[in-house]
């Protein structure tokens, strides 16, 4: 990435603000992981679940817990197949949801003859006293499938999410139980997509941009009540050819249902805008408000998280910066340059209904090397200066973060002898 300086922040945004001494916690020395890691989820009691590839054609969940040894669980038949991929998450007394796509080897259905190219999705539970569900094939054949995400309402009911060329689909289940009520929730191409829910949540919201036609985009959303399924998805924002915001996005749902959209558009010929619009609760989004104008193609918008009562964290990159900033509705607060570097990539970020949140990504040197940095912020607009999760060593790759209500975060990523592991506990 090349560096160029911004032109003047508009709107809302002003002046950056500097980081703030670190608060003294640190992130513990990587572990290594008997896996190739893709997923990551906590629940709160601490216990940790990781998944990934033991081999590669055998999917694999890692758990660790307080005070007891690792545990490597086989996903069963969750094996036997090319380019395969997995995802699960852990409910609050050690329930386990695992999905993961494979490829099929067969042609999509309106193509003839092609190469193959089709992932099917599957799923299935664990019940805490360790007895799997039978295996549930998710997605339909001949469509290239990409499993959303799977996790747990604050009832213990498991929730899978997959896109499948056009059709978002979604089904639940009890832990040790197959997946059923297979649903629909559109039938439009996803760009992205968030969700949100578990403890203290009222059950689970999940919010995504489609592309609803040529020239338009819509920014849809959909909640399932603890232990039920989801209920019509409805659009909260709509735009169209002779209104360009969100001609790509990046959407924050909080465990209140609210939306916090971002995105990243032309502005003439020479720069881009960077814009914010805020859907309340069950209600549809304002106007979108630009905060950053830049020269093109310098400015991108890397995640937006989602607390309550429409505060939110958001953090783009404008040329070879790093910034985040803290919210309320369209209004940010100063941000904070994380990093001034070339080669940033998978910035990841997480935030609580506390103000405490963790902004993590990768830094590249060449090809080759790299490593993984994280910035923490104890509350609300207090980022401590960044932290080597590594030294400068092999690329990473895949970053996962997730964190509990109770003040446990952890991340993890691949080098190229195998999975990694790191925590951070706030005080």
């Amino acid at each position: 990435m090349l560096s160029k300086a911004a032109l003047p922040a508009i709107a809302t945004i002003a002046a950056c603000a500097s980081l703030t001494a670190d608060a003294g916690a640190k992130w513990t020395t990587p572990a290594r992981l008997p896996l190739a890691a893709s997923d990551l989820a906590i629940n709160d009691r601490d216990d940790l679940a990781i998944t990934g590839l033991l081999a590669p054609d055998q999917v694999g969940v890692v758990l660790r817990r307080p005070h007891r040894r690792q545990h490597v669980l086989r996903v069963p038949a969750a094996n036997g197949h090319l380019d395969m991929l997995g995802g699960a998450d852990i409910g609050p007394q050690g329930e386990l949801a695992a999905a993961w796509s494979y490829d099929d080897g067969t042609d999509p259905a309106d193509e003839g003859g092609g190469a193959s190219c089709c992932h099917r999705v599957c799923a299935r539970t664990r019940s805490a006293a360790g007895r799997w569900g039978p295996r549930r094939m998710l997605s339909t054949p001949h469509r290239d499938a990409e499993l959303e995400a799977v996790l747990f309402d604050a009832s213990r009911v498991a929730h899978v999410l997959w896109n499948e060329q056009g059709r978002l689909g979604a089904a639940l289940a009890r832990p040790g139980r197959a997946f059923r009520r297979l649903q629909t929730l559109t039938r439009y191409d996803l760009a992205s997509a968030a969700v949100n829910g578990g403890p203290g949540a009222a059950g689970v919201g999940f919010a995504w941009v489609e592309a609803s036609g040529e020239d338009e985009k819509t920014v849809r959303t959909a909640f399932a009540p603890n232990g039920g399924p989801f209920g019509p998805a409805r659009p909260i924002l709509e735009v169209h050819d002779d209104a360009p915001y969100f001609t790509d996005g990046e959407v924050g749902i909080g465990p209140d249902g609210g939306q916090t959209i971002a995105s990243v558009d032309p502005l003439g010929e020479r720069r881009e805008r960077l814009s914010v619009a805020v859907a309340p609760p069950g209600g549809r989004a304002g106007k979108p408000v630009v905060l950053r104008v830049a020269p093109s193609d310098r400015i991108f918008a890397d995640a937006v998280v989602r607390a309550s009562g429409g505060r939110g964290l958001l953090v783009w990159q404008e040329g070879s910066r790093l910034l985040a900033a803290f919210g309320t509705g369209t209004a940010f607060g100063p941000p904070t340059i994380l990093q001034t570097s070339r080669g940033i990539d998978r910035p990841e970020a997480w935030l609580d209904e506390r103000g405490r949140a963790i902004v993590a990504w990768i830094v590249s040197r060449g090809e080759h090397r790299g490593q993984v940095r994280a910035a923490v912020a104890p509350r609300w607009g207090k980022f401590g200066g960044p932290a080597d999760v590594t030294p400068m060593t092999d690329l990473p790759d895949g970053l996962v973060l997730a964190a509990n209500t109770h003040g446990l975060a952890a991340l993890t990523w691949n080098q190229a002898n195998g999975g990694r592991l790191a925590t951070y506990r706030f005080g």
